[in-house]
C-alpha cells in the first residue's frame, strides 16, 4: 500500500515538473522586471532599507531565472 502511494505521488510530481520549471522561469523574469522598474523610480533620498530589499529581490529573481535555465538545459 505504501509503495502504491509513493508511486502515485512520484508520477504526479513528474507529470507537473515541466510546468513548474516554466513557472519558475516566468516568476523569476517577472521579479527581475518589477524590481528593476522599482529601482528606476526609487529616489536617491529613499531609505537604504528599501534599496537593499529591492536589490535582494533582484538577486533572488536572477537566481530563479538561472536555476530554471539550468534545469531545462539538463533535462
Amino acid at each position: 500500500m505504501e509503495n502504491k502511494i509513493e508511486n502515485l505521488v512520484d508520477n504526479g510530481l513528474e507529470s507537473i515538473s515541466a510546468s513548474l520549471r516554466f513557472l519558475n522561469l516566468i516568476l523569476g523574469i517577472l521579479l527581475v522586471i518589477i524590481t528593476g522598474i522599482y529601482l528606476l523610480f526609487l529616489g536617491k533620498k529613499e531609505k537604504k532599507d528599501r534599496r537593499l530589499t529591492a536589490l535582494i529581490c533582484l538577486l533572488v529573481g536572477c537566481l530563479a531565472v538561472l536555476s530554471a535555465v539550468f534545469q531545462v538545459a539538463n533535462q
